[in-house]
């Protein structure tokens, strides 16, 4: 059966649904997330999913979430079959959380006590599900509610659940559990940290382990279709209403750069793109920089020309141009696609993070990622501090990076860890086979330290390619990146401004920590403000006599002097 054609794509794309099909599971970060449909119109996962669930013929769609009673978004939803096959109003229950067929009226009255609410919630769930209406009962937060729920209520709203799992709900009713955890990984184990859901623990394995998925699936941030509606909405709207202007020859970098966006919502977007209406600017790639709506490296259609003109890069660009070659070989084939997670090696500064996020963009460009978008974290950012919040963290991190790449830097510290190290190297390769299709891993860090991390698990070293290595800068490459940053500054920069600094670079200590480009940058500020402070004594391009006192000390340094 197929899913109606006018919900957002994230949802139709998700809600395959068989005639059999009796339970289904939604998570993902984009569960939390408004929806553009194909006209613009932004709405809330409840009308979109109600929407999708109408058009498989649920002649009902029931919701409920934590807190709140069972309700339906629709008058004719209330309806049921009389007895003579005339249509009636009845209503199930009038009580509880999940125990009212009807419009939302908020929470449940204070003085019934919770265990009536919860009680009443199997027996609505029964009542919805068991009569001769084709049903599909959604339940928001499922994580929470499941978790809230204890005695007689667990016990009746388990065994509807198992039901389910086995395929025996009646008429070809459903129902859809919808999880905020990130992946599916994240719900099974939040399902089985609750010790009282067997079957739907031994559901969500099944899930994890078929492929492709059936009966689940994750929910991502929006893509560029559904920003190409939200766009299109701006810019036809009725009069007296701010219009977007948008100039085609933008048009496409600007939606590239949205779609690269990390964390951006559709509100966000909503809002953002409003705001820029109002001001009368044009949407373009730089309209949207200034207006702070997107940041990181420019990419777009030309992510590979960018990185090819960068340092160390050459060995990367070949890797993802046979990438791009094997997926156009092997579309329509029965063919294992080429790994595309990656391991970059290299010292501080030497250019891996941008070259992360360009990664992303030309992975976008080729068809190997939806969205393309770069999720920066370091190792010890997804490591917990007490038991449980490893696997809580790297799966924050995944969701983040959900259709893009998760950039893990100083990946080391994974397999350093000896507390809960290994619970998040374990999680991470979970997610990695899970959404195999849907996320790029790049780890990066010290070669010596990356080898260790490798060696610490089979599972997660087989699933990267050799490693890619990003060299140290050269002495000339240091002064050219250390001359471009001041003449950012507006220092004028000759000839011998560039040997002076060639000296300079050549005297400054390289410790292992050493930070190439991010050491010459910190440099360049120094400077900058020396020469500010010396430049009525000392007009003129940059000198001897615009250096810091120990930028001086470098000229003297074993090797500072050597050039002349």
């Amino acid at each position: 059966m197929t899913a109606v054609t006018t919900s957002p794509g994230r949802i139709a794309d998700a809600l395959v649904l068989g005639d059999d099909e009796s339970l289904f599971v939604l998570c993902g970060p984009g569960v939390l997330d408004r929806f553009a449909d194909p006209a613009g119109v932004v709405r809330n996962l409840e009308s979109v999913v109600d929407h999708a669930l109408r058009g498989h013929g649920f002649e009902r769609v029931l919701f409920s979430r934590p807190g709140d009673q069972i309700y339906s978004l629709r008058d004719d939803l209330l309806t049921g079959s009389g007895p003579n096959g005339e249509r009636e109003r009845r209503p199930l229950l009038v009580s509880g959380p999940l125990s009212d067929v009807g419009h939302r009226r908020g929470p449940a009255p204070a003085s019934l006590p919770r265990h009536i609410h919860d009680l009443e919630m199997g027996v609505v769930m029964s009542g919805a599900l068991g009569d001769q209406v084709r049903t599909a009962l959604v339940v928001l937060m499922a994580e929470d509610v499941l978790r809230s729920l204890s005695g007689l209520a667990h016990d009746h709203v388990n065994a509807l659940i198992t039901q389910a799992a086995r395929g025996e709900l009646r008429q070809g009713n459903l129902i859809l559990l919808v999880f905020t955890s990130a992946s599916l990984t994240g719900v099974r184990d939040a399902v089985r940290e609750m010790h009282r859901y067997a079957g739907l623990e031994a559901f969500l394995e099944r899930q994890l382990r078929r492929s492709p998925r059936r009966s689940a699936a994750v929910i991502g941030m929006a893509g560029r279709t559904e920003l190409e509606h939200l766009v299109a909405a701006f810019e036809l709207v009725p009069p007296g209403v701010a219009a977007l202007a948008v100039a085609e020859r933008d048009r496409d970098a600007a939606l590239g750069a949205m779609v690269a966006q990390p964390g951006q919502t559709i509100l966000n977007w909503s809002a953002g793109l409003g705001a820029l209406a109002r001001s009368g600017a044009p949407l373009s790639e730089a309209t949207l920089r200034e207006a702070g709506l997107v940041d990181g490296p420019a990419g777009g259609e030309d992510a590979l020309t960018t990185l090819a003109a960068r340092h160390g890069t050459s060995a990367l660009v070949d890797r993802i141009t046979d990438i791009g070659d094997l997926l156009v070989v092997g579309r329509g084939r029965n063919v294992e696609p080429p790994s595309l997670h990656l391991v970059f090696n290299g010292s501080p500064g030497t250019g891996k993070t941008t070259a992360a996020h360009l990664v992303g963009h030309a992975y976008r460009t080729i068809g190997a990622l939806r969205r393309g978008h770069t999720h920066a974290v370091s190792g010890s950012q997804v490591i917990g501090q007490f038991v449980g919040q490893t696997t809580h963290l790297v799966d924050q991190a995944v969701g983040a990076a959900l259709d893009g790449v998760l950039f893990i830097d100083e990946a080391y510290q994974l397999s350093d860890d000896e507390r809960f190290g290994r619970e998040a190297i374990t999680t991470l390769v979970r997610n990695m086979d899970e959404l195999r299709d849907r996320l790029v891993v790049i780890v990066a860090g010290y070669q010596e330290n990356m080898e260790q991390l490798l060696a610490s698990n089979a599972g997660l070293a087989s699933r990267f390619g050799d490693p890619i290595d990003f060299p140290d800068f050269s002495d000339d490459e240091l002064a050219d990146i250390l001359a471009g940053f001041l003449a950012g500054y507006g220092i004028e920069i000759d000839d011998t401004t560039r040997a002076l600094l060639l000296r300079v670079v050549a005297g400054v200590p390289r410790p292992k920590t050493f930070g190439n480009a991010r050491t010459m940058r910190q440099l360049s500020e120094q400077l900058a403000v020396r020469w500010m402070r010396t430049r009525e004594s000392a007009p003129g391009p940059f000198r001897e006599a615009h250096l810091t006192p120990a930028a001086r000390r470098y000229l003297d340094a074993p090797g500072g002097g050597r050039v002349g």
